[in-house]
């Protein structure tokens, strides 16, 4: 459901997170994230990037995302 909410960039903020965080691949998203294509995948990090850029409290959020994440020991 969370997954296929249109203009919900929390779902390409999960997808930001594998990619980067983690390291996965945009296949391996994919298939975690219910069967999404790949390129909807690539999309959604992209947009969040982007995102990202234009505003730094959206870049914040990710960092402390990424501590945060990093600190439970993923």
């Amino acid at each position: 459901m969370f997954r296929d909410r249109h203009g919900d960039w929390g779902r390409d903020a999960v997808l930001y997170l594998g990619r980067k965080l983690c390291g996965m691949k945009l296949r391996e998203l994919a298939e975690l994230a219910g069967g999404m294509d790949d390129a909807t995948v690539g999309m959604g990090v992209l947009r969040f990037e982007r995102r990202m850029k234009g505003s730094g409290d959206m870049a914040k959020l990710a960092e402390r995302a990424m501590a945060e994440l990093l600190d439970v020991g993923m």
